[in-house]
């Protein structure tokens, strides 16, 4: 890693033969390296030297998550060269990951019936940040997305919510509202209760 910082200081020669052989898997990626406080990244990714890489990986896959959740996370924070295909080796080795990926298949995808018009219907998910609760809206249509901020967080409220937002933007009340969050069963009789009859 020292020898990477000093090229990037002193700065790159003008071929890739002339860069030191620890170096040199770097080349490709030399405009996209910055320093900072001693710390090398690539674009936003922190560059982890060599001997923290197997650590790293561990790191990565300690939930026996499978290759696309690993290189998922891995992607967003660190970077080193060829570091694919070693995440993908060393989740490959892993027995508990092995042992669950046959006892729980991947689903396929499930598509759905694209509606006639707009906003009948409607996906909806609650979300918090900074202890604030709100609702995105997606219309299935459009796959127009809005996000409101929530006063409450009751299916109910939710389902009067979704209406409200109709009403404002004088659109359809919609049909069919798909959460993926799970509601209490006396929530879910509300909601029935409380929901447009179509």
């Amino acid at each position: 890693m020292q020898a990477l910082k000093n090229t990037f200081l002193i700065g790159w020669p003008d071929t890739k033969d002339q860069v030191p052989l620890t170096v040199r898997d770097y080349w490709n990626f030399r405009e996209e390296l910055t320093l900072n406080n001693g710390v090398l990244f690539k674009n936003q990714r922190i560059i982890i030297p060599h001997c923290l890489r197997s650590e790293m990986i561990a790191r990565l896959h300690s939930s026996h998550l499978g290759t696309e959740a690993c290189l998922r996370k891995a992607r967003d924070r660190i970077f080193w060269p060829d570091m694919t295909t070693q995440i993908k080796e060393a989740v490959a080795k892993c027995e508990v990951w092995a042992e669950y990926q046959t006892a729980n298949p991947q689903q396929p995808m499930q598509t759905h019936k694209i509606p006639e018009r707009p906003w009948t219907r409607v996906g909806a998910d609650p979300f918090s940040l900074h202890s604030k609760d709100y609702i995105v809206l997606v219309d299935y249509y459009s796959d127009f997305v809005e996000v409101d901020l929530l006063k409450n967080t009751n299916s109910v409220f939710g389902v009067r919510h979704t209406v409200g937002v109709s009403a404002c933007n004088i659109l359809p009340v919609p049909s069919k509202v798909q959460c993926k969050r799970r509601v209490s069963r006396k929530s879910r009789e509300e909601l029935v209760q409380e929901s447009p009859a179509r």
